[in-house]
């Protein structure tokens, strides 16, 4: 059992790796769907080409401008344009228009339908990733394994066989992730109110007994 802190009560995430820094800021009780993060200026940061399977997303440019890459096409996004749709299945992905110039892009994001579970994402890679040394050479299981849970699909490879390959390895992932012991998400990145949605998978049956138990 890995033992990591307890982060459930914070309201910020700043990810502090080299050439890609980003800040998280989650959402709070008036704003309960929707989470914003900064790009500063410099920084590489992009979450990857990736889909989602349960929720269309939305998002809006607050500040600074966006370059945005969905199913292949691409487009410099500003505070000025209208909230942006991605709809389920759409591969998309979002980074600084320029990396060296401008303002910090902030970015506001939920989704539809907005269940909390965008919020039990992010809290939990946020969680994993600044906690990286705890979980050692297992991170990338633990990462792949909390995407696919939360519904979040990363591009490994181009092609034809692209979703099969994210399919197969998110799969494994999740397979060594169970005969480890590890959880695709943890009462110690998530908030005692977000208990029931991050337990309302199908798959949390596998876990839920050790959630509760750590929570308790």
């Amino acid at each position: 059992m890995i033992n990591i802190p307890d982060r459930s009560a914070v309201q910020d995430a700043f990810l502090d790796r080299p050439g890609v820094p980003v800040y998280f800021t989650f959402p709070t009780a008036d704003r309960n769907s929707v989470t914003t993060f900064r790009i500063p200026r410099g920084s590489k940061f992009t979450p990857g080409p990736h889909w989602h399977e349960l929720y269309d997303e939305h998002f809006k440019i607050i500040q600074g401008r966006a370059k945005v890459r969905v199913d292949g096409r691409e487009r410099i996004v500003t505070p000025e344009d209208d909230v942006q749709i991605v709809p389920k299945f759409a591969i998309h992905e979002l980074f600084r228009a320029e990396v060296g110039t401008g303002d910090d892009v902030i970015v506001e994001e939920w989704t539809d339908p907005a269940d909390g579970f965008k919020e039990v994402f992010f809290r939990n890679l946020c969680g994993v990733v600044q906690d990286a040394p705890r979980f050692g050479v297992y991170t990338p299981v633990q990462v792949f394994t909390t995407l696919r849970y939360c519904d979040n699909y990363v591009v490994l490879f181009g092609g034809w066989f692209g979703r099969s390959a994210t399919y197969f390895v998110s799969s494994l992932a999740s397979k060594i992730a169970k005969w480890l012991r590890m959880q695709p998400v943890y009462p110690e990145y998530t908030p005692g109110r977000l208990k029931g949605v991050a337990l309302s998978r199908p798959d949390a049956r596998d876990f839920a007994d050790a959630y509760e138990h750590k929570r308790s």
